[in-house]
C-alpha cells in the first residue's frame, strides 16, 4: 500500500500495519513521518525501540535474533532498520525470512533509494511512504503551511524570494522559519524581513561546509563548523549534511571500484551538474575504506545525538568534518 507523507496523520489513527518502508532522500519528511510512526507505536504499546545501522558491517541475522528473542518487559518491539547501503542477497533473504515468520513487531525500513527488488517483496505487506524534494508552488505552499502553524503569515515577494533560497533543503528551511518566529511572533513576514534574517547565514551555512570539505580547505572547514555551533545549529543538521556527502562519495567510489565509469555513476546519482567539480574533489582525496570509517564516525555520532551513546557531540563533528575536508586523522589506505 502506497501513502502520500500527507496523509499519514490520518493514517496513523488506525491500526499500524506490521512493516513500513520510508523511501527518499528528502531527510525532514522522512525523519518527520519515522518520529510520528514511531511515536503511535509507543502509545499502541510498543514498548522497545531498537535501531539497526545497515552499513558495510551490519549483519541482517541480527534483526532476525532480535525479533526472535523473548523480551522481559514487551512481547511487541519497535524494530527500526535505517538502510544506509545497497541490500544484498543476504539483506533479501533476511528480510523474506522476516515476512514470512508472521512476526508481531513492528518493522520500519528507511531507506534513500526504492530499489524494484525491494518494493516486489514488499508489496502488499507494507506500507510504502516516499518523500521528495519540493520546488516550485509545491514547495512555497508547504513554507506556508508550517509558517501558518507557527502563527506567521509570508507576504508574496517574501515567501518566493525564501523558497528559492532554501529550495532542496527542508531541514535549514524549518530551522529558518523557527528563527522568524522568535523575531516576529505573529507577524507578517515581508521580503526585507527574510534578506536581514539569511543576510549572515548566508555566507557561513550548512552548505558552504560541505563545499569546503569537499574541496579540502580544512581551516575554512573548521571556521565554519564552529561558526555553525555558535549560531546555535542543531547538531543533527551538521550531520545530516556531512553524512549526505560522505555516502554519495562512498556509493561513487564504490561504482567506480565495480568498473562503471565516474560519469555513469555521478549521473545514477543525480548528482548536480555543479556539484560535479567538488565530488571530484573530495574523490581525490579519499579511498574506499577511508569513507567506509567516515560514514561509521557518522553512524556513532548518531547515536550520540540520540542519547544512545555518551560523548562529546561537537567534538566529534569536528573530528569528522576534518577528516572529510582531507586532514589525517583516519587513516588512508
Amino acid at each position: 500500500m502506497r501513502l502520500k507523507f500527507s496523509h499519514l496523520t490520518s493514517h496513523l489513527q488506525q491500526k499500524l500495519a506490521p512493516i513500513y518502508l520510508l523511501s527518499g532522500e528528502e531527510i525532514l519528511q522522512r525523519t518527520e513521518a519515522l518520529e510520528a510512526i514511531i511515536a503511535q507505536a509507543k502509545h499502541q504499546g510498543f514498548m522497545e525501540h531498537h535501531v539497526f545501522y545497515s552499513d558495510i558491517d551490519f549483519h541482517w541475522q541480527d534483526l532476525l535474533t532480535e525479533a526472535q528473542s523473548q523480551s522481559l518487559f514487551a512481547s511487541r518491539k519497535i524494530l527500526d532498520v535505517r538502510v544506509q547501503t545497497s541490500m544484498d542477497q543476504t539483506a533479501i533473504n533476511s528480510l523474506k525470512t522476516y515476512i514470512k515468520t508472521n512476526f508481531e513487531h513492528l518493522l520500519i525500513l528507511s531507506i534513500d533509494k526504492l530499489e524494484k527488488k525491494i518494493s516486489n517483496i514488499l508489496e502488499n505487506k507494507a506500507v510504502t511512504i516516499s518523500v521528495y524534494n519540493l520546488h516550485g508552488q509545491m514547495l512555497q505552499g508547504w513554507l506556508q503551511q508550517r509558517a501558518t502553524e507557527r502563527g506567521l503569515k509570508f507576504q508574496p515577494d517574501a515567501l518566493a524570494f525564501f523558497a528559492d533560497c532554501v529550495e532542496g533543503h527542508l531541514f535549514v528551511a524549518k530551522q529558518e522559519l523557527d528563527k522568524l518566529n522568535v523575531l516576529y511572533p505573529n507577524a507578517t513576514i515581508t521580503l526585507s524581513d527574510v534578506k536581514r534574517l539569511l543576510a549572515d547565514y548566508s555566507r557561513f551555512n550548512l552548505f558552504e561546509l560541505m563545499d569546503s570539505c569537499l574541496q579540502g580547505r580544512v581551516k575554512q572547514s573548521l571556521h565554519i563548523l564552529q561558526r555553525l555551533q555558535r549560531e546555535g545549529v542543531e547538531p543533527v543538521l551538521v550531520l545530516w549534511g556531512l553524512n549526505r556527502e560522505i555516502r554519495l562519495c562512498y556509493q561513487l567510489n564504490f561504482a567506480q571500484s565495480q568498473g562503471i565509469s565516474l560519469t555513469k555513476a555521478m549521473f545514477e546519482q543525480k548528482v548536480w551538474e555543479h556539484h560535479k567539480a567538488l565530488v571530484k574533489q573530495g574523490l581525490e582525496r579519499h579511498t574506499l575504506l577511508s569513507l567506509k570509517q567516515l560514514l561509521q564516525h557518522c553512524a556513532k555520532i548518531d547515536q550520540m545525538i540520540k542519547g544512545m551513546v555518551v560523548g562529546e557531540v561537537w567534538q566529534e563533528l569536528t573530528q569528522l568534518t576534518l577528516a572529510f575536508a582531507g586532514k589525517k586523522l583516519i587513516e588512508k589506505n
